[in-house]
């Protein structure tokens, strides 16, 4: 009997110690990505009428805006723009509040900034605008259109993105929410299923991370992961055109 309980106590501990492991190096990647993390948000899939008024007031909601640009060409809205929250607490609440929120018709898309994907964006245009909002929301009405110095020729090869993985060879019974829930322990901004024009699963799709680091640890952890009976392959995704 004493053998016996010894054993339960050692299985015991070596739970707590796995248990108390996996928590640090969770601690760990929460302390990291605080300090890595930018104020400044990348917003998706807006409206071409959405202009940076707009954008500016449904941020003003979650805390103080310092600045909103929205990427135009001429006075044509890219549908693509980014915020500048005052600090990182609001920057994080917009991130989960408004990612997937409805504006002018349309659900957005928010993630934190990538300097990496703003630098490969403006080299793929040789005259780029930006159409920005200065000041306190709502109270400043006007917007001026300032012209980008000229940028040299992108390289024809697209980059990968430093935040988004790519992951081949999904059954076609796995939902968003699987695998959003698979990656629960790093923080998500967006899940994507590719599905045929028949509406039936293509066996792959995409996972956007808040940041590179949390990109890289997932690509290592999950490459060649067993999901609903078949081994996945991950890798990052190449960026995607704007």
């Amino acid at each position: 009997m004493k053998i016996e309980e010894q054993n339960r106590t050692d299985q015991a501990q070596r739970q707590n110690n796995e248990i108390s492991k996996e928590l640090k190096e969770y601690q760990d990647q929460i302390e990291e990505f605080e300090q890595n993390i930018s104020n400044r948000l990348h917003v998706g899939n807006l409206g071409f009428s959405t202009d940076a008024q707009q954008l500016g007031q449904l941020f003003q909601t979650i805390g103080k805006v310092q600045s909103v640009q929205i990427i135009t060409q001429g006075r044509i809205s890219q549908g693509y723009g980014f915020v500048t929250m005052e600090d990182k607490i609001t920057t994080l609440k917009a991130l989960s509040v408004l990612n997937n929120h409805e504006l002018n018709g349309r659900n957005i898309h928010v993630s934190i900034a990538n300097q990496h994907r703003e630098q490969v964006v403006q080299s793929n245009r040789a005259i780029q605008h930006t159409q920005t909002f200065g000041g306190s929301f709502p109270r400043n009405n006007a917007f001026h259109n300032q012209k980008q110095p000229r940028k040299s020729t992108a390289d024809l090869n697209t980059p990968l993105s430093k935040t988004r993985i790519h992951i081949k060879n999904l059954s076609n019974d796995v939902t968003q929410e699987e695998l959003r829930h698979l990656f629960q322990n790093y923080i998500v901004t967006e899940v994507v299923i590719i599905k045929r024009p028949d509406g039936t699963p293509a066996g792959y799709g995409f996972v956007e991370f808040a940041t590179e680091q949390h990109q890289n640890w997932a690509i290592k952890k999950y490459q060649n992961y067993e999901l609903k009976g078949k081994k996945i392959f991950v890798s990052a995704a190449k960026e995607r055109r704007r």
